[in-house]
């Protein structure tokens, strides 16, 4: 029997495959296309992990492609946990979730690929969803999750929120187990129909005291029926987004340009978050060779009530930034909008030959909020 995790070939970059097999003692063989500059450090890393994990009797050989430490200990640790052998208990990494975060931009990070967690960083989103489920086949799901943990202990993600996009049901809440110590601020709960799947995946951090959020993933016809029941139902949810996706594959549509196939569920989960007082997100644009489509779709979204869009390519985080962020015309009509209310004393008045009121008041203050954000 073996036990594998990573990838090896003629186009895998910064990943090693661990092929672990049951033996009497420990023993450790391997190549590598940096052996001459890194060979050491790569023994000596491989034979503190085997003292860590109790001399594990293993028999293990490794193609290496220039993997860094994290992922050495991430496919060594999967092969390690596949044979039956309990992991050494690590420190707690905090990263505490914060109030009033932008979430202008979500950029989903498939969970199986170590160049992609490396490189996730490099792009300035707002939030950063590390993925195991759609992104991953399930084959490797198990080595994922151990690479996903290793990446949040490892890497610097600088001041964006770091989230994961858990797989739904008994599955999800054994991975949120395992890597909230990991400093996971929020878990993206996917494929929610029910309020008991949120309220036991609650249970399930509340257990270990873990303090992240949820974000809830509507995907379904059931779900966007009980979308309030779902936001409502637990105080760690701070937003919601519509899987458009999976919602049309349920009802048995196609997706469209114009997207008039799920305006009805976009507008029923929109009002819902706004209605239980979350945040309420727009889905992915599914095109990155097209930037000012996704700024469009950006302008958009926030014209509608969104406050962020999700990103399948970092190309497309910047012009998602730009569709959110209002131009000089929009903040001068807020300034002098917000200048003359305030000046009337809270009675109405006219600016532009349109008359302002208290909403009209309140949203060029949003206007503003966003634009000193965003500077």
């Amino acid at each position: 029997m073996s036990f594998v995790a990573g990838h090896a070939g003629p186009d895998i970059r910064a990943d090693v495959r661990v092929v672990a097999e049951p033996d009497g003692q420990f023993s450790f063989s391997y190549e590598s296309s940096v052996k001459t500059l890194y060979g050491e450090a790569i023994e000596r890393q491989v034979q503190e992990m085997a003292v860590d994990w109790g001399g594990p009797g293993l028999r293990v050989h490794a193609v290496d492609s220039g993997a860094l430490p994290f992922t050495w200990r991430a496919r060594l640790g999967s092969t390690f946990a596949q044979a039956g052998y309990e992991a050494p208990r690590r420190a707690a990494v905090r990263r505490s979730p914060r109030t009033g975060r932008l979430r202008r931009s979500r950029l989903y990070v498939p969970g199986d690929t170590p160049k992609l967690l490396l490189n996730a960083s490099l792009c300035p989103a707002d939030v950063y969803v590390f993925d195991l489920e759609d992104a991953v086949p399930a084959s490797e799901k198990h080595a994922a999750l151990w690479l996903v943990d290793e990446a949040l202990r490892s890497l610097d993600f600088g001041g964006a929120e770091v989230s994961v996009r858990i797989n739904a049901g008994e599955a999800g809440f054994a991975e949120a187990a395992f890597l909230a110590d990991a400093g996971v601020e929020a878990f993206w709960l996917p494929k929610c129909e029910h309020p008991e799947e949120i309220v036991a995946l609650d249970r399930t951090l509340g257990q270990i005291g873990s303090l992240a959020r949820v974000v809830v993933l509507v995907e379904s016809a059931l779900g966007v029926e009980n979308a309030y029941d779902l936001l409502r139902c637990s105080p760690r949810v701070v937003a919601a987004s519509l899987g458009v996706e999976d919602y049309l594959r349920d009802i048995g549509a196609q997706r469209t340009e114009g997207q008039a196939e799920s305006a009805w569920a976009r507008g029923r989960v929109l009002n819902a978050a706004v209605a239980a007082g979350v945040m309420p997100l727009a889905s992915v644009y599914p095109r990155f060779d097209d930037l000012p489509a996704v700024s469009a779709y950006a302008r958009t979204a926030r014209a509608a009530g969104y406050e962020g869009v999700g990103c399948v390519h970092p190309a497309q985080v910047p012009a998602v930034h730009a569709g959110f962020t209002p131009d000089a015309g929009e903040l001068d009509l807020a300034r002098r909008t917000v200048e003359a209310y305030e000046a009337a004393a809270g009675r109405a008045v006219a600016v532009d030959g349109r008359m302002v009121d208290e909403p009209v008041y309140r949203r060029a203050q949003q206007v503003l909020t966003l634009g000193e954000e965003q500077e």
